[in-house]
């Protein structure tokens, strides 16, 4: 049986799992990284994930040709604009197969909106903006347009055609599969760019007034 999963780094520090999983026939995961710096991950209580063991999980995975779907979010309030060069440096150097970027979303009810609400840096009450694309709270080291330009130029940079060629040579096998993968986020990442990068209007336009 050839199978895909869910899973987190943490997998490959558990061996008798780790095997199991090996010899039942998986070939690919999505990961959720979350984010490569330590700080953020404490700080929403992701405390599976331990930004030390990335690269060497991300070799592991590799040795046993298990492709890896890698998810980050971006965002927190210890992100910076360097965060999104860090967090591409990163994907490129431990060998991501398939990189998915989201923006960190307050949802209501969640211990995350009522500190931004309390802390006076919710932007929008329209629920149909937290959807993981859009901004709808002031960052705290840049601005709500900064975060959203990042982000895109983040997911267009992350799925130029150089990168897709050479995350495509670099694996023995399933060639066909991932460049198909990075070629539909390719597509993705174009579309993500034209709902508004560099448009900090929407912003400044939505009512401070989330219930």
């Amino acid at each position: 049986v050839r199978w895909s999963g869910l899973t987190t780094v943490a997998v490959t520090g558990d061996d008798e799992v780790y095997d199991l999983m090996v010899r039942s026939g998986c070939e690919g995961i999505l990961v959720g990284f979350e984010s490569i710096n330590q700080s953020s991950l404490s700080g929403c209580a992701k405390m599976h994930n331990d930004v030390a063991v990335y690269k060497s999980a991300m070799s592991r995975f590799h040795s046993d040709g298990i492709r890896v779907l890698g998810c980050f979010v971006l965002g927190f309030d210890q992100d910076t604009k360097a965060t999104f060069s860090e967090t591409l440096d990163f994907i490129d150097e431990s060998g991501v197969d398939a990189p998915r970027f989201a923006l960190l979303t307050p949802f209501p009810g969640t211990p995350l909106f009522s500190q931004l609400k309390d802390e006076g840096r919710i932007l929008s009450s329209d629920w149909s903006r937290y959807d993981t694309e859009h901004v709808v709270f002031e960052p705290r080291n840049m601005s709500a347009g900064e975060l959203r330009r990042e982000y895109c130029n983040l997911w267009l940079r992350a799925y130029s055609i150089g990168r897709i060629i050479r995350r495509v040579v670099r694996l023995r096998a399933n060639r066909l599969v991932t460049g198909a993968v990075n070629m539909g986020f390719r597509r993705y990442a174009r579309a993500v760019d034209a709902t508004g990068a560099g448009d900090e209007a929407p912003f400044r336009e939505v009512p401070h007034h989330a219930t």
